[in-house]
């Protein structure tokens, strides 16, 4: 083979993109953004081709539900790691491995932002961030209410200004 022809084909492969077909880890919660009190969100562990598709096998866990048979010595799974707003650590609920995905619930007691996080000896794994709001009805009427009590404060303090100065222009022609 000729030497050109040998370096072309190296610089030819050098250049086509190389494309990795890894399965991909993933948490899909039920939602994302919520509000009131006490709220529950289900979130889904899977590995998969594509993402948010149960197609390959779940997502161990290392503290949700029982180690299937099948992971052997393989290990136990990912750390699942539920942070609340206030920094404190939460317990997974209601876990469960299925053939295609692993399921957990977690209740959210406070508002802020939860942080979960599924991470294999060291090495980021997946994330996903919920937010909880104190409730979007409730600031719609509290600012509500206190624009009208603002308006009427302001209608009371300008009838006594306009009684006050009724009343002292009444003395000063009596006089």
């Amino acid at each position: 083979m000729r030497r050109s022809l040998k370096w072309s084909l190296v610089a030819l492969g050098l250049l086509v993109p190389l494309s990795a077909q890894a399965h991909r880890a993933w948490l899909l919660p039920s939602a994302t953004v919520l509000s009131g009190p006490n709220v529950w969100v289900t979130v889904d562990a899977a590995v998969s081709n594509s993402l948010f598709v149960f197609e390959h096998f779940p997502l161990r866990l290392a503290n949700v539900g029982p180690a299937p048979e099948s992971v052997g010595d393989r290990g136990r799974g990912a750390d699942l790691v539920i942070t609340a707003p206030d920094g404190s650590q939460l317990e997974a609920q209601n876990g469960a491995i299925g053939r295609y995905r692993s399921t957990f619930d977690i209740e959210l007691k406070q508002a802020g932002t939860y942080r979960i996080s599924a991470d294999y000896d060291g090495q980021v794994g997946p994330q996903t961030v919920i937010a909880v709001g104190q409730g979007f009805m409730g600031q719609l009427f509290a600012t509500v209410f206190l624009g009208l009590g603002a308006v009427f404060l302001g209608m009371i303090l300008t009838v006594a200004t306009v009684v006050g100065v009724y009343l002292a222009r009444r003395r000063a022609r009596q006089a």
